[in-house]
């Protein structure tokens, strides 16, 4: 029997929103450049941003026989 190694890896997307007042769209797209996100917290849940996928699978002598798939489910987005 052969020994193989998947590399699993699972990307998690944080979001948040903040509410920015501003005197126009020039204003609101420079303000949100410079906010500063440190106590904004994040969900993970977020329309359930997650990518998780095999990055590799590789035999016995470390040559890769499969690469990037996928294994999450399809995103659910809202209606």
């Amino acid at each position: 029997m052969k020994t193989y190694i998947a590399l699993y890896a699972e990307d998690v997307r944080h979001y948040s929103t903040v509410e920015i007042k501003a005197v126009d769209t020039v204003d609101a797209i420079e303000k949100a450049r410079s906010y500063d996100l440190t106590g904004v917290p994040t969900n993970p849940d977020w329309h359930n941003a997650v990518c998780r996928r095999i990055v590799e699978v590789t035999d016995e002598n470390e040559n890769i026989v499969a690469e990037f798939i996928p294994v999450d489910t399809p995103p659910r987005f809202p209606r």
